[in-house]
């Protein structure tokens, strides 16, 4: 996923250094491609920040937490997405708790009203990017009491359902002082 450093940044949003939308779903097509072929699982993420966040803090904070491998993304004014190849549910739960309480830390951006939308692709998945967003934005505005959820697509397409784990787990674990 990584790109030259010049050509890097014409793809990027130039108030917080991220990939734009369109750069976004074509490397989120390209991810699947890779699954198709026998990768290993793949999530996206989606974090939907009320109101609209310091985006240069939230891009600052984003790049710094993610692998080489990993993507982020503004999306629109209060939205962005993060793409986690080679990553199965029980990382990306650990990344996202981890990231979310760095948030929560930070002045610029611990006032904010935060939502996580999951999906994960299993290889042979055959989802097109458009799916895999609809999945997560499934699990950001499907879930009760704003918990997270997670949807998982299997080779035959199957949805199932994990209310709050996924999150809530890590943050205990952090709260904790234990590492998630």
């Amino acid at each position: 996923m990584k790109t030259s450093a010049k050509a890097g940044w014409s793809c990027r949003d130039e108030g917080s250094g991220l990939f734009h939308r369109a750069h976004f779903l074509a490397a989120l097509e390209g991810e699947l491609a890779r699954l198709d072929r026998g990768a290993r699982p793949l999530a996206l993420a989606l974090v939907e920040l009320a109101p609209a966040p310091d985006w240069a803090a939230f891009g600052l904070l984003a790049r710094d937490a993610l692998r080489p491998i990993d993507l982020a993304a503004r999306l629109s004014d209060n939205r962005a997405g993060f793409i986690f190849p080679e990553a199965d549910r029980a990382w990306t739960g650990r990344w996202l708790a981890g990231f979310l309480a760095g948030l929560r830390r930070d002045d610029r951006l611990s006032w904010l009203d935060i939502r996580t939308g999951l999906a994960l692709a299993l290889p042979r998945a055959g989802l097109s990017a458009g799916e895999m967003m609809s999945l997560a934005d499934r699990s950001l505005y499907d879930s009760p009491d704003r918990a997270a959820r997670t949807f998982e697509a299997d080779p035959v397409t199957a949805i199932i359902e994990d209310e709050r784990r996924l999150l809530f787990e890590g943050f205990r674990a952090l709260e904790d002082g234990r590492r998630p």
